[in-house]
């Protein structure tokens, strides 16, 4: 029953997100059993919750109430008795006394619906008894969190009032890094939420005051001083119920300090302004969606244009024109009414039109005018934090409003937020502190929150009886990590006044002898084009922001460029051309005319990670050509030295080039010949985890070092990229790699991350999020072609799960069924271009060594401080590594459990692999072709396969 299993989990309840399902669990229960879903059931909710604190607080007689019916013990026994008075007793009683109450009614009094059965009650009643003993055993308060949890589920709701919340983690970290103080006789800051929402900061702020000076604030003159405006009363009234019990049971004046208004046309007579304004605005949800009629009427209103075209009547053309006037009057007049309900300039408060007009300052959005309105209500040396969208702090049409902000009031600090903090969405978001001091903004420090997690779970013992204290994976703690400092001269000189630490060089290349400093911008042009779409069956090369290249029958152009992908990928999408091509329209195409191109190309190939100090947006990275133009690279002084550095590296990158397109013709020719076997031969069809190992199980890693693959390292289905790494390793770094491995990203698919291992690789080891087929009864390349031909792929992306980060698990690569020849004289007869194949792979590896050869020897020419740089590409790998979001498809990994000897505490500890058996072991030997295992004990084993290359 719902009931018991509500009951149970309160038993394991030890932390946020555990309460957090609590609540969820409860919502469930009043939605199903026809208490209402949302906001409905919030109201039912906070009636009974209501009472409890209340009851909690011992405040029953200081707010008035008099009847015992009233009493939360009252209607608790009433549950535990299963009584079927229950809902009488609220509606006759309760309700009653609630809404002739002067204090509570604002507070408590909601309808709440009457046609519930009793037990249902009867359960909820239980439910939030349990609640309380996890407030005090998780030291979490549920009221500002209430809101979030049920509202929270109603995704419309979300989307269409930009109803986004504040993580808590967030809060306690900002309240305890803005050092508030209170005066001497014990008075507060005068504080403001001015879209408070479900109360996160309001009530954050009275938490840490309680807990930073105990006994030392006197509520009944300061809580007057706390601030907490929003335009939904339902969430008021939840902010208000905190903040009456945080005070002991002072009750919150309902119509001046807990105030139902639009903070964007509200004035602020009265209150003028704050000494302290800690907010997250809303943002987005100003989407004013076409009604029926505005698109019946475009309808009509193209009609009409086309058939204009045809018309030859007088009449009618003239009754035709007429009615397209009208249309357009009607939607010019739907346009004005929506200008009026969306946030903006026009539409926003006197208060806030007249700073915008002070200052010079335009804002057609809720981003840019609650910001104004930040600035406009802080007291001279208040304190003001934001937490705010990430594209008000370095989009071009914010410029004017950044360059307000850090001229007339003092910016110390931007903190980059991870997007994972925000629990109902995944907009990218910073904090911004800044004070109304008369010193203004000379420097500002960048940071970004670090959020730390337990790495296992702990287990604890009480009353005999095992409770999870915390989960791997839980937050631990947030600190923050120093990136930069940037000048106030630096962020004035820049073109788009940047609160974006990426627009901030931290290191500044240091020409070498014969170098010197050009901007792309000064030296290249870029070309306009029209865009062509991607022909899998086309024979020449396709581009497009994706790393790899794809096919067109119709190229668009003509010539020697550059390309460079505008968004995603970016630093991989990077290409030299000349020739014909085709690509789409997220590319940026250039060349110079006075500067040979290969060289650009050499030289941004060496630095093209320093792009990512140029790369904006959090969901999809993007780069605009006007930031690219502003990239410098170093180029030699004279044209002799140009051709010089030209002619030593085109030499192997040409051949490596040749071989390339000789590699690409020969498994053309392969896949034909497989698809000719599989048309004209007789075939058996048989699943691929019946003739391969999938993700077969390693050994212990004894590796003083690993060489690693990651899946960002697979680039047009070759390993582009090996990472050596030292201990420890990434936890994803498990997959033992040999010759003949094909490996297949698990993460979208529709991307063909794979390829094959073409030659052995000292210490080899590939992510988890590879699925690793180790083919053990058929050649492999015959069998990674075969996969290519068949297409895999679709049949793949068909068995995906998850929406963000579609991905396939091993099962789903077993059951893939593929054509095998009867005759195996047919695969035997491709081995000669498999064993070109082979070379061929041997040579483009030997060109390419030789290729980075010259490419490093370049670097170190072009640069003085080169050592430095070094160290930075060495950081941007490891936080790549970091970063890399993958699905672990590794199922050895085992859990365990130890019990400390000194005490009676349990903790989770993972465990390493599970070792394998000497039977396991041999089977893996065989599958490589070791030869001589058969009586070899289990460590002999391990090291012939650790040994095996």
């Amino acid at each position: 029953m719902i009931n018991d299993k509500i009951i149970n989990n309160t038993m394991s309840i030890t932390n946020r997100e555990d309460l957090k399902e609590k609540i969820h669990d409860i919502h469930n229960y009043m939605r199903n059993n026809g208490i209402g879903y949302g906001l409905n059931s919030l109201k039912t909710f906070n009636v009974l919750y209501g009472l409890k604190k209340i009851q909690d607080y011992n405040l029953f007689e200081k707010v008035g109430l008099t009847r015992e019916e009233c009493k939360f013990n009252y209607l608790l026994k009433l549950a535990n008795d299963n009584s079927n008075r229950t809902v009488e007793v609220l509606k006759e009683t309760v309700l009653q006394e609630l809404y002739e109450n002067e204090i509570l009614k604002e507070l408590l009094f909601y309808e709440i619906p009457y046609e519930v059965k009793d037990e249902v009650y009867n359960t909820l009643i239980k439910e939030i008894n349990d609640i309380s003993k996890i407030e005090e055993t998780t030291k979490e308060l549920l009221s500002g969190k209430i809101y979030e949890y049920f509202v929270g589920r109603d995704q419309t709701a979300i989307s269409e009032l930009g109803a986004y919340f504040t993580n808590r983690h967030i809060v306690d970290f900002i309240l305890s890094n803005i050092d508030i103080k209170i005066n001497a006789d014990g008075s507060i800051p005068k504080m403001i939420d001015m879209f408070g929402g479900s109360g996160g900061f309001t009530t954050g702020y009275m938490n840490y005051l309680n807990d930073t000076y105990k006994d030392k604030i006197n509520w009944e003159s300061e809580l007057n001083k706390i601030y907490h405006f929003d335009i939904n009363k339902d969430v008021l009234k939840s902010a208000g119920l905190e903040l009456f019990c945080l005070s002991n049971g002072i009750i919150p004046d309902m119509n001046n300090n807990i105030k139902q208004t639009n903070s964007f046309t509200y004035n602020f007579i009265s209150e003028k302004g704050f000494d302290l304004i800690l907010t997250n605005p809303p943002y987005g949800g100003d989407k004013n969606t076409k009604s029926v009629k505005s698109v019946k009427r475009n309808l009509i209103k193209t009609y009409i244009q086309e058939e204009l075209k045809s018309l030859t009547d007088k009449n009618k053309i003239e009754m035709r024109k007429a009615q397209l006037k009208e249309i357009e009057i009607i939607n010019k007049n739907d346009e004005k009414t929506n200008e009026k309900q969306s946030v903006n300039i026009n539409s926003c408060s006197d208060r806030i039109l007249k700073f915008a007009k002070k200052y010079k300052l335009t804002g057609n959005d809720k981003e840019a005018c609650s910001l104004m309105l930040m600035m406009d209500l802080l007291n001279e040396n208040g304190k003001c934090v934001g937490v705010l969208k990430e594209g008000i702090f370095f989009d071009k049409k914010y410029k004017n409003l950044r360059e307000c902000l850090i001229k007339n009031y003092n910016v110390s600090e931007v903190i980059s937020v991870p997007q994972s903090q925000f629990e109902n969405t995944s907009t990218k978001t910073s904090i911004i502190i800044f004070d109304n001091t008369s010193q203004k903004t000379t420097q500002i420090m960048f940071s970004e929150l670090n959020v730390e997690t337990y790495n296992t779970n702990k287990f604890i013992e009480i009353d005999n009886k095992i409770y999870l204290e915390y989960c791997k994976g839980d937050i631990k703690d947030v600190k923050k990590v120093f990136i930069k400092s940037v000048s106030i001269d630096d962020i004035l000189n820049n073109d788009i006044i940047s609160l974006n630490s990426k627009d901030y060089n931290k290191v500044s290349i240091i020409p070498g002898e014969d170098f010197k400093l050009v901007k792309l911008g000064d030296i290249c042009e870029f070309k306009s084009y029209i865009s062509q779409i991607e022909d899998n069956d086309g024979i020449y090369n396709y581009y497009s922001c994706s790393n790899n290249i794809k096919k067109c029958n119709n190229p668009n152009i003509n010539g020697e460029y550059l390309l460079l992908g505008t968004r995603g990928t970016i630093i991989e999408a990077f290409h030299y051309k000349n020739g014909k091509f085709g690509c789409n329209n997220n590319m940026l195409l250039f060349n110079s005319k006075s500067i040979n191109n290969k060289f650009i190309y050499y030289i941004i190939t060496i630095f093209k990670y320093l792009l990512k100090d140029y790369i904006t947006g959090s969901t999809i990275p993007m780069i605009s050509k006007e930031s690219f133009k502003n990239f410098e690279i170093p180029i030699p002084k004279t044209p002799e030295l140009i051709n010089k550095w030209v002619s030593q590296i085109s030499e192997p990158y040409d051949m490596k080039q040749q071989k390339e397109k000789r590699l690409e013709e020969l498994e053309n020719l392969i896949k034909n010949k497989i698809k000719n076997i599989q048309e004209n031969h007789e075939c058996e069809e048989v699943k691929l985890g019946d003739i391969c190992i999938i993700n077969p199980k390693n050994p212990t890693n004894h590796y003083n070092y690993i060489n690693y693959i990651d899946i960002g390292s697979i680039v047009n289905n070759n390993v582009e990229k090996i990472t050596k790494i030292f201990k420890p390793y990434p936890s994803r770094a498990k997959r033992f790699i040999y010759k003949g491995d094909i490996i297949y990203s698990s993460v979208r698919p529709n991307l063909k991350g794979y390829t094959y291992i073409s030659t052995n690789i000292d210490n080899g080891i590939a992510s988890t999020g590879f699925i690793l087929i180790r083919s053990s009864k058929l050649n492999y390349l015959y069998l990674y072609y075969n996969l290519i031909y068949n297409d895999i792929t679709d049949y793949l992306v068909k068995n995906t799960s998850g929406s963000t980060y579609p991905s396939v698990n091993a099962d789903i690569f077993n059951n893939f069924r593929i054509a095998i020849p009867k005759d195996k004289s047919l695969i035997n007869n491709l081995q000669p271009l498999f064993d070109e194949i082979e070379e061929l792979q041997k040579e483009i590896k030997e060109l390419n060594d030789t290729y980075n050869e010259f490419l490093n020897k370049l670097s170190t020419s072009a640069i003085k401080n080169y050592d430095i740089f070094m160290k930075i590409n060495e950081n941007k790998d490891k936080e790549e590594l970091n970063e890399e979001y993958i699905v672990d498809n590794d199922e050895e990994e085992k859990k365990q459990y130890v019990k400390k000897e000194e005490n009676d505490e349990i903790t989770s500890v993972a465990s390493s692999k599970k070792s394998l058996t000497v039977n396991e072991l041999k089977e893996q030997c065989k599958s490589l072709g070791i030869k001589g295992y058969s009586k070899k004990k289990k460590d002999e084993l391990i090291e012939m396969i650790n040994k095996h290359k």
